[in-house]
């Protein structure tokens, strides 16, 4: 599945518009993937339309909250 830095910032802005379950944490996107067992956190950078994955977490990891201080 491919999705636009633009479709990104929409969904970020409607849940569930084109992918589910996104949210934004300061400058990161969250996104519930496989089936809500992991969290994908990346930085949408909407100029160069690049989208950097900074870490992959299961909820037990994401919700220590350590990935919002590197």
């Amino acid at each position: 599945m491919r999705i636009s830095p633009w479709e990104l910032g929409r969904a970020s802005n409607r849940r569930g518009a084109v992918v589910p379950a996104t949210d934004k944490v300061g400058n990161y996107h969250v996104f519930d993937i496989g089936g809500n067992k992991l969290r994908l956190i990346a930085v949408v950078h909407y100029q160069s339309k690049k989208v950097f994955i900074r870490h992959i977490l299961d909820h037990k990891e994401y919700d220590k909250g350590k990935w919002k201080k590197e």
